[in-house]
């Protein structure tokens, strides 16, 4: 009996425990928010470590001193760097700009007259407008005429020299063609000029004697002072000249060489560093007492050619016996004797 009445309440609650059931199966929608519920929840517990780590990290590392700005930063004077480049850690020395060198003015001219340093410059005279002056005075003069251009002087003792305004160089070769007309005796002569100066008084002077005698100056302030004075130094050959003939007088100024030729022969060279550039021209002297007329042509002026230095010679024994009033004062100092 009381096996039974232990038994059925036993039973009874098995009965009404029974296996359990099975749960219900969630919609599409249920589904979807549970996912979504569970993303949120990953993505707040993900803040939270990136959180806590990066507090830890800022605990770990020294606090930073800050630097203070210098006084003054001088403005950059380089070129930028271009983007992504690395910043330089020393800032490179600031270059130092010269100013340019001025150039020296160009020469006081009269309008229209233009400047050539074009090489050859050549001139036949047959154009009145080549840059030769035009002059007919008491004393004499020079003009254009059929044939050349014409160089007299009725004044005695007395030198002219006169240029062209459209040439200027350094390193030449001047050359004419000159024609003693009348005139052609003692040391009455023609020549050519080379780098003269603006103020027009400084030059070298090449003057070819109707005696066949030559002279190489170098003029200051319109006074010659004689490198090669043929008429005092009996031992240099004389141009050999014939009456009423045409010759050709070639100077050569290349550096400090100075070099004259006739008809294309050596005779003399000198040595001089006291001009290095000018204008062209010629020369006319009535130092043999007669009136000269001269007719010139061919007027050229070119490169200088290689530079041949003729050996010396030596004078000869009664060089030193010279007279006096033949002797240019220092000349001795300046000249080179030669002999071709």
């Amino acid at each position: 009996m009381l096996r039974r009445l232990f038994v059925m309440p036993l039973c009874l609650l098995l009965v009404a425990c029974g296996p359990p059931a099975a749960p219900p199966t969630p919609t599409p929608a249920a589904r979807a928010t549970q996912v979504a519920q569970l993303t949120q929840v990953a993505a707040a517990v993900q803040a939270s470590v990136e959180a806590r780590q990066a507090t830890q990290t800022a605990r770990s590392l020294p606090a930073a001193t800050a630097t203070p700005p210098p006084a003054s930063t001088p403005a950059p004077t380089g070129t930028p760097l271009p983007r992504g480049s690395a910043t330089p850690t020393t800032r490179p020395p600031t270059p130092t700009v010269r100013p340019p060198t001025a150039a020296p003015p160009p020469p006081t001219l009269e309008p229209g007259v233009v400047i050539t340093r074009q090489l050859p410059f050549l001139d036949d005279f047959a154009n009145p407008a080549s840059g030769w002056p035009t002059r007919d005075l008491d004393w004499g003069g020079y003009d254009y005429v059929p044939g050349g251009y014409r160089y007299h002087l009725e004044q005695l003792h007395y030198k002219n020299r006169i240029r062209n305004k459209r040439f200027r160089g350094g390193d030449v070769r001047v050359a004419v063609t000159a024609t003693f007309q009348t005139g052609e005796t003692g040391l009455n002569g023609i020549g050519v000029i080379c780098r003269l100066q603006d103020n027009l008084e400084d030059y070298y002077a090449f003057t070819l004697f109707a005696s066949g005698d030559f002279q190489i100056d170098m003029v200051r302030g319109l006074s010659p002072r004689p490198l090669v004075y043929s008429p005092a130094q009996s031992w240099l050959p004389k141009a050999v000249l014939t009456t009423g003939a045409p010759h050709r007088i070639e100077a050569e100024c290349a550096g400090e060489t100075l070099s004259l030729r006739v008809d294309g022969v050596l005779l003399a060279q000198a040595w001089d560093d006291s001009y290095a550039t000018g204008q062209v021209g010629l020369l006319a002297c009535t130092c043999g007492g007669v009136p000269l007329n001269v007719l010139l042509n061919d007027f050229a002026v070119n490169a200088p050619g290689p530079v041949l230095r003729v050996a010396p010679a030596r004078a000869p024994a009664s060089a030193s016996a010279l007279a006096p009033d033949r002797r240019p004062p220092a000349y001795e100092a300046r000249t080179r004797r030669v002999s071709v």
